[in-house]
């Protein structure tokens, strides 16, 4: 057995003890992991570890530990000696997992989850305790840590945010500000799935009064880990850009269409049609009579060379025709009156050829 000292006094740590645990503490290895020794047997009871802070010392955290381990219950506290996180629970077996608890984690005396927790190893968890002691690590450093990697089954919710795992896994999460809602869902495996959203609350009314409060100002539709479907609120171009992809069985890319509302002054809606050779792009405009129409000027960039072709079609272009019917810009923007029987009055005025 490989014994491993911390002289804690140096660090401004000090350990003290109650049951059976009257030290002296000292940290060793046991079948690749950590335990706390005290007076040379793995230590069972309550130890308490204190630290110093403004020249006192307070309490930095406790915890309950059965043969120098964990046993399920610890606290810690910020440097007033006020608790803000709390473990109640008791050692279960969790197949999957070394260090598993059934039980409530509290924060800030308020948030309570509800469910099974673990640690990776003991070794972590003294680690970062310690490491909050000595002032390496503040109170939300601890938070993220047990929130990342603590929760097994269970739901964090605080008001502004909502976490659920399951297996170890987050499955959703819902985060609040004073603006917008964001919702993440993910499968078993921990990939996105579903439909991601943000909600705009309504924070700003004044600047955009276009939005209504509680409108969807972004969302995404996964499947199989992959984006299909994209839609997000442009604030400075006053509209919605669309991703649209679709994918090979095996799951390798295989064709995009990127709607972009009103990307500069000259155009209403810019298209890309995107494989994994080519991108072809097409520009909408109004025109004079207030029509929207197609600029006859498309152009075609090859993605291996970087090479740009001008592309031109006639108007009657039964291929061009289907292109534009398969875009769905009525759908994807009601509000522009189309014309597609002509091409925009700029448009370049001669022979149509394909380069």
């Amino acid at each position: 057995m490989k014994k491993i000292l911390f002289i804690f006094i140096i660090l401004g740590v000090l350990f003290t003890g109650c049951d059976n645990n009257e030290g002296p503490f000292e940290y060793t290895y046991q079948n690749g992991d950590m335990l706390l020794l005290s007076a040379d047997k793995p230590a069972k009871g309550w130890v308490q570890i204190s630290s110093y802070y403004n020249g006192a010392s307070i309490e930095a955290y406790k915890m309950e530990l059965d043969d120098g381990i964990l046993d399920g219950n610890f606290s810690v506290n910020d440097f007033k000696g006020q608790p803000m996180i709390t473990m109640e629970a008791k050692k279960i077996n969790i197949d999957g997992f070394k260090y598993t608890y059934r039980g409530k984690l509290i924060f800030n005396g308020i948030t309570t989850i509800e469910g099974d927790f673990k640690f990776n190893s003991m070794e972590e968890f003294f680690t970062t305790l310690d490491n909050y002691a000595n002032g390496v690590f503040n109170i939300d450093s601890v938070y993220k840590w047990l929130l990342k990697d603590s929760i097994v089954n269970g739901t964090y919710d605080d008001g502004s945010k909502r976490f659920v795992f399951k297996n170890a896994i987050i499955q959703e999460k819902i985060v609040r500000d004073n603006s917008t809602q964001r919702e993440e869902y993910y499968d078993e495996f921990g990939n996105p799935t579903g439909t991601w959203k943000v909600i705009y609350l309504g924070e700003y009314n004044d600047k955009y009064p276009e939005i209504q409060p509680n409108s969807t100002i972004s969302e995404t539709n996964y499947i199989n880990g992959k984006e299909v479907y994209n839609k997000i609120y442009s604030y400075d171009r006053k509209g919605f850009d669309y991703l649209i992809s679709s994918y090979e069985d095996d799951g390798t890319f295989k064709k995009s269409i990127n709607y972009i509302v009103n990307p500069a002054y000259f155009y209403g809606v810019s298209i890309e049609i995107r494989d994994s050779n080519n991108k072809l792009t097409l520009n909408i405009n109004k025109d004079t009579d207030g029509k929207f129409r197609l600029i006859n000027n498309m152009y075609n960039l090859d993605l291996k060379t970087k090479h740009f072709s001008d592309v031109r079609l006639d108007i009657n272009d039964k291929k061009l025709i289907d292109l534009i019917e398969s875009l769905e810009l009525e759908k994807m923007y009601p509000y522009y009156d189309y014309d597609f029987t002509k091409y925009h009055s700029n448009s370049f005025v001669g022979d149509y050829t394909i380069y």
